[in-house]
C-alpha cells in the first residue's frame, strides 16, 4: 500500500465536498460549453472505471486513451480541482 493520491479518489473527494459545485466547463468544436458538476463527474468516471475492470484492466495495467480532435478545444476547471487543468486559457 503507498500513500498515492489516485486521480479517482480526490474526484471522488471532491464529489463527496462538492457535490453540486462545477468541476469542469468542456468548450466544444463550436465554442459551446458543457458545465460538469464533481458529482456528475464521479459518476462518469466511475462507470469508465467499471468497463475498464470488465474488460480486464487492473490497478498496474497501462491504458491509452484516444480522443477525437474537437477534444483539444481548451477546457477550464473552476473550484477547489482546479489543479486538474490540462489547459489554461
Amino acid at each position: 500500500m503507498t500513500d498515492e493520491l489516485h486521480i479517482g479518489d480526490r474526484i471522488a473527494d471532491l464529489a463527496a465536498a462538492h457535490p453540486e459545485q462545477v468541476a469542469i466547463i468542456v468548450v466544444g468544436p463550436r465554442g459551446e460549453e458543457t458545465a460538469m458538476t464533481w458529482s456528475e463527474l464521479d459518476q462518469r468516471a466511475n462507470a469508465a472505471a467499471r468497463g475498464l475492470e470488465q474488460e480486464g484492466v487492473r490497478d498496474d495495467t497501462v491504458v491509452g486513451v484516444a480522443l477525437p480532435r474537437a477534444s483539444s478545444t481548451p477546457w477550464r476547471s473552476s473550484g477547489p480541482g482546479s489543479w486538474a487543468r490540462p489547459s489554461c486559457p
